[in-house]
């Protein structure tokens, strides 16, 4: 039976779907823990404290992609994880493990200082680079025989071990060294879990890629995309760590951290989820169209979120902090507006791995990674902390979205059909929305604060962003309504039997 068969496409939609709905569980799960982390760990440390785990994040901008060099991804997308090329993955992993390890330990010595707070930190987090790498190696397997309900409970582990640790260490005194040794720790023992997980399955039948020539370049443009990929994501923090103070650099760590939880969690949805699911699709064309059906609905769903929580995060960050961290709140919100532009890269991301594009993906990621840094830099230098979260949200609704340009280009040229006009349209809409919302602020703000001001102006606004969204967008609402109501008069019959 074809990929593309009728039945086929359903199962498939059924198992990326079950797929889905366990990793959105485990991401609600995981948020809430990340939240409730937060909340407690933002009464005990300082911004300074937050600002010295940022600079760990700049370096790894930089290192960090050793210890996941997307070897895994290439297994993923060529569903073979057995044979000789495996056993050299496996060595190659462990290898840049310790590589990476070594260079960003080397690199914080000559940086900030070899007895320096950072170096140690940046010690403690190279330790869990070799397992983390191999760890990604198994869950490739993993992705293969799509066992989605193991891939999310290795997520959630992760995830509930590194909040309830961080607390933990927190709360005994270790100060910012808590990040590093939670995260450290938190890999170590999800990677074990891995490992059991992937014994029990391994005399499962996989396709060797033993005859697969062209292996030693792939890898290397893997791990070219990865660094580039890793530099995109946190070389914002590797110039504010060289153009701000620790403090300032904790508040852009703290509001980010608060705005992109939801983005970071769907974002490893993605990336564990739809890339495994595109790569079962044989024809290109099937793949290009459940992209553009995908991007439609994830830009639909993100900004109804964003513009929740856009007129939300001011009061709930003053309460639940009380009035601690009230500076991070302009932060929360300009980063909150990139928000659905920003998640649309690692779908992008994930279509291009499952068609073999490893150097197009390196391309588009070192346009996102450098011009990030050019952003970042001038907005820092211009106009300090706000110049630079202004410019780096800027950075996101242009330059961010390169790969994803590139990716709805390829995907429209393998259809040979104009399928992402509606998708333009949606992206319109939403700049359209951020437009609004700015000229509304620099036009009508009273200077009475930002939350009452939100509240006068936010039902103007949405019902704007509603109407445009239901006279462009009517197919999604038409879409999800009916598929809603199959669901539910199946289930309803199902009762009934």
């Amino acid at each position: 039976m074809s990929l593309d068969s009728p039945n086929s496409s359903s199962s498939f939609k059924r198992r990326t779907l079950i797929g889905f709905i366990l990793a959105i569980l485990t991401m609600m799960a995981t948020k809430f823990l990340t939240l409730l982390s937060q909340w407690i760990i933002g009464f005990y440390l300082e911004p300074q404290e937050f600002g010295e785990y940022g600079i760990i994040l700049g370096l790894l901008a930089f290192f960090g992609a050793f210890q996941e060099p997307g070897i895994g991804r290439i297994h993923t997308q060529l569903r073979a994880a057995a044979g000789n090329m495996w056993r050299r993955s496996i060595i190659v992993s462990a290898f840049l493990g310790v590589f990476g390890a070594t260079a960003m330990c080397l690199a914080s010595s000559l940086i900030y200082g070899i007895d320096s707070r950072v170096t140690l930190m940046a010690l403690i987090v190279a330790l869990a680079f070799p397992v983390f790498g191999l760890a990604n190696l198994l869950k490739a397997k993993l992705e293969i025989l799509e066992d989605y309900r193991t891939l999310a409970a290795e997520q959630f582990l992760r995830g509930f071990l590194t909040n309830v640790l961080l607390v933990a260490a927190v709360l005994v005194g270790f100060s910012s060294y808590s990040f590093s040794l939670s995260l450290t720790l938190a890999v170590v023992i999800s990677s074990m879990y891995m490992f059991y997980k992937t014994n029990r399955v391994s005399n499962l039948k996989i396709a060797s890629m033993d005859d697969y020539e062209p292996y030693s370049k792939v890898v290397v443009w893997s791990l070219v995309g990865a660094i580039l990929l890793s530099m995109s994501i946190r070389s914002d923090y590797f110039v504010l760590s060289l153009t701000l103070d620790e403090y300032a650099l904790g508040l852009y760590y703290f509001g980010f951290m608060v705005s992109t939880n939801v983005g970071i969690l769907l974002t490893q949805a993605i990336r564990s989820i739809l890339m495994p699911a595109f790569s079962s699709i044989g024809s290109d064309v099937t793949k290009s169209e459940y992209f553009f059906k995908s991007c439609r609905y994830l830009l639909f769903f993100t900004s109804f979120l964003s513009v929740a929580a856009i007129i939300l995060l001011p009061s709930a960050i003053h309460f639940l902090w009380q009035g601690r961290w009230d500076e991070a709140t302009i932060i929360c919100q300009v980063f909150i507006l990139s928000l659905p532009l920003r998640l649309l890269t690692p779908l992008s991301l994930a279509y291009l791995e499952s068609i073999g594009e490893w150097k197009i993906r390196a391309v588009s990621l070192a346009i996102d990674g450098i011009s990030l840094m050019i952003f970042c830099y001038v907005g820092a230098v211009l106009g300090g902390l706000i110049g630079a979260v202004v410019s780096c949200t800027v950075q996101r609704g242009i330059f961010g979205l390169v790969p994803f340009f590139i990716a709805n280009h390829i995907a429209e040229r393998k259809t040979e059909q104009d399928k992402s006009r509606k998708l333009h349209v949606d992206l319109l809409l939403y700049y359209g929305f951020m437009l609004l919302l700015v000229v509304n602020y620099q036009f009508f703000y009273d200077g009475k604060g930002i939350s009452s001001y939100l509240i006068d102006s936010y039902p103007l606004i949405f019902g704007v962003f509603l109407l445009f969204s239901v006279v462009f967008s009517r197919d999604l609402y038409r879409d999800t309504f009916r598929s809603f109501a199959t669901q539910l008069s199946f289930g309803l019959r199902k009762i009934k039997a």
